[in-house]
């Protein structure tokens, strides 16, 4: 509401946003204000980044993976995986909250870490089960890429649970492209050496995303869940069009993020998009009930 929560138009859309996302959460049917969660902790005191601190240490975080489904035949393309925080005296802390703090303090290099090893942890044991010929995505920040250890740590956590690089898939955003194109490019390459697929992450919404199709080697093209969320504007359902017809012209897999209705569904189908992925199909679950999830719908290879 505004000015209690914003002066800007970015920023009550951006809080407007949280506070739907954590009404969804709780079961929706429900109306939730937003406020922001790091004043009342800084009030009683307590310094987050020293909790988020603790909880990297003592493994607190956990990962949870939000299912893709491919529209054309109902059944599961993917995962993403999706880090979690549930704090044993704070309760449940937003992503919205912790990872910016984590990429100011430079905590999100060890939450990249956790989140890796965890997710390969989890293919080798659906692998286990018989599920497998499918990836699960992770997602890569700038600060992961120019440390200079990645590829490392990836080599590392296939060898450690035993796994190929073709069961996952790289989420990198525009900002972690900004700079320093020769070694992403170089970044990029090993990867696709490792059969790593790569994603190019909320497509759309920066300045440079055509340009980025073309001067790297990206295998899928995540449309934004800002244009999803617009379906059913004229204007903006013709830029999702465009992009998906774009996509589909050059070649490139095509998954659109935050489908929240059936009608969004329904359009994102009816012009050639078939991978989905939001609440409309599931929210992130945790690693119990994800394979709960696997075990009662059915797998497939290609979409």
């Amino acid at each position: 509401m505004y000015p209690e929560h914003g002066l800007q138009l970015d920023s009550l859309n951006g809080h407007a946003e949280s506070a739907l996302r954590e009404a969804k959460r709780l079961g929706g049917n429900t109306v939730y204000f937003y406020f922001d969660k790091k004043t009342p902790l800084l009030n009683q005191g307590i310094n987050l980044e020293n909790e988020l601190r603790k909880a990297i240490k003592h493994k607190a975080l956990t990962v949870h993976y939000q299912p893709k489904i491919c529209v054309k035949t109902q059944r599961i393309y993917g995962f993403e995986a999706l880090v979690r925080w549930q704090h044993p005296t704070l309760g449940y802390i937003l992503p919205d909250i912790f990872i910016p703090l984590a990429e100011e303090t430079s905590l999100i290099s060890d939450i990249g870490l956790i989140v890796l090893h965890e997710t390969c942890k989890q293919i080798q044991h659906w692998q286990s089960l018989g599920f497998d010929h499918f990836r699960v995505s992770i997602n890569i920040v700038a600060q992961q890429i120019y440390r200079g250890q990645l590829i490392e740590d990836i080599d590392y956590a296939l060898k450690k649970y035993n796994i190929f690089g073709d069961m996952l898939e790289l989420e990198l955003t525009e900002s972690s492209l900004f700079e320093k194109s020769d070694q992403v490019n170089s970044l990029l390459q090993q990867l696709k050496d490792r059969h790593i697929s790569i994603s190019l992450d909320d497509f759309g919404t920066g300045y440079s995303s055509l340009a980025y199709l073309t001067s790297y080697p990206f295998d899928i093209l995540k449309i934004d869940k800002a244009f999803i969320s617009k379906i059913g504007q004229e204007k903006d359902e013709a830029i999702v069009n465009a992009i998906i017809a774009m996509g589909n012209a050059i070649g490139i897999t095509l998954v659109a993020e935050g489908v929240e209705t059936k009608e969004q569904a329904l359009f994102l189908e009816k012009h050639g998009c078939y991978i989905l992925q939001g609440f409309y199909f599931s929210k992130a679950l945790s690693s119990a009930d994800s394979t709960k999830y696997l075990e009662q719908h059915k797998l497939i290879t290609i979409c």
